[in-house]
This record gives structure tokens, sequence and C-alpha cells, in this order.
């Protein structure tokens, strides 16, 4: 794959039909070419099964778990991180970290938060568009404070805005990817793709446990309501 340039942002409204364009592309007769053709077909494959596992479960701390298990499984990343959109706040909240430090950020979580435009989350968050950057240490807009709380080196970072009916959702970030030197624009289609796949699955689990909340709750008054009357009186004394 043609490298991308660092900060690089790629439009993932289109996304699936790139894929399938790119499926039918014909076949080159170089080795590399080859290459690179069966790692777009594992990628889109690896895309498939995922729809297919946000599917299984509508419990939010499952999808979340499953959700980064996936994304560094598709581009083949040390850490991964979801950054879930705070309306109220107006900003960015760690909500699950997988990866070495991912136990940490997990602890750290009520006070690790972004604004909108701070970090390449944030950026992201903001722009709606999917970032690459092959060289974070260099990279000034990159959030220095997660690094230093953590002590995780950050050295790439691949993140992209996870969206349901044009409302932010989150973002979804992976961090070291084992060969940044093939990331392109070809993988931020793949994984702009993949996370708005995510931000469809994250606000069916929310949906489903407003609607749970909503039975209890019903529940609840049912139950109250037929508690006070037993304790009225069965008949009114004349």
């Amino acid at each position: 794959m043609d490298n991308a340039q660092p900060g690089v942002a790629r439009d993932c409204s289109s996304s699936l039909p790139m894929i399938l364009g790119m499926l039918e592309r014909p076949m080159m007769s170089d080795h590399s070419d080859l290459a690179r053709l069966e790692e777009k077909i594992r990628r889109f494959r690896s895309l498939i099964e995922t729809s297919a596992i946000l599917s299984s479960s509508l419990d939010l701390d499952e999808v979340l778990r499953l959700v980064l298990e996936r994304a560094q499984k598709v581009v083949n990343g040390e850490a991964s991180a979801i950054l879930l959109y705070n309306s109220e706040t107006n900003k960015l909240e760690f909500e699950v970290a997988l990866g070495e430090k991912g136990g940490l950020i997990q602890s750290l979580r009520p006070k690790m938060t972004l604004e909108l435009g701070q970090g390449i989350a944030g950026t992201v968050a903001k722009t709606r568009q999917v970032e690459w950057v092959p060289d974070a240490a260099n990279d000034p807009r990159v959030a220095r404070s997660v690094d230093a709380t953590t002590g995780f080196v950050t050295k790439n970072i691949l993140c992209g805005p996870m969206t349901s009916r044009d409302r932010l959702v989150g973002v979804a970030e992976v961090m070291n990817l084992a060969h940044p030197e093939r990331c392109g624009p070809d993988d931020m289609e793949v994984f702009g793709a993949f996370c708005q796949q995510v931000g469809v699955a994250i606000e069916n689990a929310r949906l489903h446990h407003v609607l749970l909340e909503r039975e209890r709750e019903k529940q609840q008054l049912e139950f109250a309501a037929v508690v006070q009357q037993s304790f009225l009186p069965s008949s009114v004394p004349t």
C-alpha cells in the first residue's frame, strides 16, 4: 500500500462500496500486488465477521470489549481504546481500553477526558474523519497527557469516528500498529467502515439499556401499586 502522509484525513461515508470496488479491480501479476489484494480481502472478511459479532450482543460492556478486540485484530495493533462522547459536557471520556496499560486507564477513567479538538481523538471527533498518525512522537496534535499518566509509549495512532444517524457516538483508536509502513488510504477506509459499524452497535446497546430501565421502572411502579392496594380496606365501612 502507498504510505499515508501524517495527519491525512479520509472521508469514510462510503467505505464499504469503496472496499467492494477494490476487490473488483484486476489482479496484477506482481507478487506485491497479490499480497496487497490478499490483505484487503482478509480485512474485508474481518469487517463482515465484526458485523456478525457486534450483532450478537446488546450488552454495552460486552459490545465495547468485543469492539476493542476486533479493532486490534483488524489493523494488528498493540493497544486500543474507546472514548465515548458526553453531550452534556461536550467532552470525550475514556470508556474502555485494551493493552498493556488498559487496566490503568480503566482505573483513571473519571479523570481522563478530552475536549473536542484536543489530541488526535478530539480532532477526529470534531472533524469526523479518520486520522493516521505514523509518527506520534513528532506530531504536535498528539495529547501527551495520556502517555505521561499511564507510562505507555505511543508510536503511531489510527483513529476513527463512531457515529450513528449522523450523531457523534465517540471515537475508536488503535495504537502502535505492528507494520506502520504498510498503513495507507485503504487501511483508513477499512477502519472507517469498522468504526461506523461500532457506532451503530453502541447506540443499539444503549437503546436496549434504556428500554430495559423503563421496563424495570414500570414493573416497580406496578408492584408499588399492588403493595399500596393491599393496605387499603377491602370494603368501605357503612
